[in-house]
């Protein structure tokens, strides 16, 4: 027993040495695994407009760092987990709702995706509510780092406070903006010229 709890304790030093040494390359290889998986998967379970893998996906290189940043700084933060699981379960029933609206949205048939017929079943099959509600936790546990209880998660989540930049705080909200509100434009000028809507993997069998 000793010697199995030994070899254990020795693998995970080497691991946590490793990173320590080489972060950057630790950061790129965890980024790319964890995007390059996610869409792989999203690739091999069609699940139309709405596909919560596609979300898992694009956070890799934010739970890379995270993941990184917990292997360097592994200290307790000190912040009281109660502060965290109240943050992340907020985020975590806000964006699910999010998400629950755009799909319903779509299958309503309140506007169409090209290549697929609007259809009023809602959530037809129960793993893609289960793969949202997936995506909804990865994105709060991300947001919610900012309270995590290790001390290199919760200081490398400081360090994005517009507050702490040099860059006026009005940026921030143009970066954050700029994109829904062009999408949110495409829409409305397509619906008033009663064009298709595309949407990323519209084609398939369901959702």
């Amino acid at each position: 027993m000793n010697i199995i709890n030994h070899s254990t304790i020795t693998k995970t030093s080497t691991v946590r040495d490793q990173v320590a040494h080489h972060p950057l390359i630790s950061f790129v290889v965890l980024a790319y695994a964890i995007s390059w998986i996610s869409w792989f998967l999203m690739w091999l379970m069609n699940m139309g407009t709405v596909n919560g893998l596609s979300i898992i996906g694009g956070t890799g290189p934010a739970l890379a760092a995270m993941i990184v940043s917990a292997i360097l700084r592994p200290e307790p933060s000190g912040v009281p987990i109660s502060k965290y699981w109240r943050l992340f379960g907020g985020i975590w029933v806000c964006y699910l709702a999010v998400l629950a609206f755009r799909r319903l949205w779509l299958a309503t048939g309140l506007t169409t995706a090209e290549g697929r017929v609007a259809t009023q079943v809602v959530y037809p099959q129960l793993w893609a509510f289960l793969l949202d509600a997936m995506a909804a936790a990865v994105v709060a546990f991300v947001l919610s780092g900012i309270h995590s209880s290790r001390q290199g998660v919760r200081e490398l989540l400081h360090s994005l406070n517009p507050r702490n930049q040099s860059v006026r705080w009005y940026w921030f909200v143009v970066a954050v903006g700029v994109y829904p509100a062009i999408v949110a434009l495409g829409n409305t000028i397509s619906v008033l010229f009663e064009l298709p809507m595309p949407a990323p993997r519209a084609t398939g069998g369901g959702y």
